[in-house]
Parts: structure tokens; C-alpha cells; sequence
């Protein structure tokens, strides 16, 4: 009668989808308050969850995405990343990953 394993549960935060921690990326904010892409989950620090589909990706570039992103981490963002959004696509290998149901 063992109960199963528990999976954390993130939310992204531009689509709004509910998935287990392990299939979305997760960003945190280094020395100098900007964004970077915590490869293993394990960096201190607020994190923030975004899902590796494109459309998602892509409002990392927009304004409203930035703001987003700063209201993630209560306002400490202090600096953008250019090469984040780029990170990223490579995290995600480039396509929707969600629809595909594979594991990052």
C-alpha cells in the first residue's frame, strides 16, 4: 500500500501550465541580478519557471516577458541576459518539448 513517489509541481510563468519540476527550466538570478539557467535546479535563490516551449521561450525576448520575469523574482531583477533566451533554445533543443512528452 505504498503511496507513489511525490513530484514537485512548478507553474510556468508565461503560459501558466502546471508540470513537474523536472520538465521546465528553471532561472535564477546570479551575483550581478541577472537571469541565468540553473542546469541542475540546485542554485540558491528565488527561482522561476518557464516551459521549454518556443512560445514561451520567445516572450523571454519581448517587453512584457521582462516584466514578467522581474515580477518572478519580486522586483530584484536589475540587469537583462542577451544570451539567456538563446541558452535556452539550446536547453530545449530547439522544438516544443511539452506537446512531444519528452523529458529535458
Amino acid at each position: 500500500m505504498g503511496k507513489g513517489k511525490h513530484v514537485p509541481i512548478r507553474t510556468c510563468i508565461f503560459c501558466g501550465r502546471k508540470m513537474a519540476k523536472y520538465e521546465l527550466l528553471r532561472l535564477v538570478l546570479d551575483d550581478e541580478k541577472r537571469p541565468i539557467w540553473d542546469r541542475k535546479k540546485c542554485l540558491p535563490g528565488r527561482g522561476a519557471y518557464v516551459c521549454p516551449r518556443d512560445e514561451c521561450l520567445r516572450k523571454l525576448e519581448t517587453q512584457k516577458g521582462r516584466r514578467r520575469l522581474a515580477k518572478a523574482f519580486r522586483g530584484r531583477l536589475a540587469r537583462e541576459n542577451p544570451e539567456l533566451f538563446k541558452v535556452l533554445i539550446e536547453a530545449a533543443g530547439g522544438q516544443d518539448k511539452y506537446d512531444q512528452n519528452q523529458d529535458l
